[in-house]
């Protein structure tokens, strides 16, 4: 604090420990605030997925107070606990998946209906409904290009 009076140089330190002492409050603040307890995330993130039927792991996040940061933190992907939630999401899209069956055998609309046939039926009955059928198989054979060079020093002749 070269070249400041006694005043100015008192005020500057005055204002360093104001600032120092606000940061640390701030940090406090976030400790306190941020400072999650990981069973109350794990039991608000399984009461989501079930209460609100979700199917996607970024939706139960999104019902949670904290960031997806903290979450995977918390739950690493292959935890227990990152298992039984992904466990949950499983059954919440197997029975939207058995509702929208059930749907589509009650109701009257065609395509649903059609929808519903494919995927119940075989193979061969599928390939029977298809107004167009393609092998797009090899039949355990290698894929091998018709590759043919152009030289491009020397013109094309017709």
């Amino acid at each position: 604090m070269i070249g400041l009076n006694e005043h100015e140089k008192n005020h500057n330190l005055a204002y360093l420990l104001f600032t120092q002492k606000m940061i640390n409050i701030a940090v406090l603040i976030i400790f306190f605030v941020m400072n999650y307890d990981k069973n109350e995330i794990f039991e608000q993130a399984k009461s989501a997925a079930v209460d609100n039927e979700l199917i996607f792991i970024e939706d139960v996040i999104s019902f949670l107070p904290c960031d997806k940061t903290t979450f995977y933190r918390f739950f690493t992907v292959g935890s227990n606990e990152y298992n039984t939630i992904k466990s949950l999401l499983t059954k919440n899209k197997v029975n939207t998946k058995k509702t929208l069956r059930k749907k589509w055998m009650d109701g009257d609309n065609a395509t649903t209906q059609l929808a519903l046939y494919k995927l119940c039926s075989t193979d061969e009955e599928r390939k029977k409904l298809q107004q167009q059928y393609v092998d797009h198989t090899t039949k355990d054979q290698p894929i091998i290009p018709n590759l043919y060079f152009v030289d491009a020093s020397e013109p094309e002749t017709e």
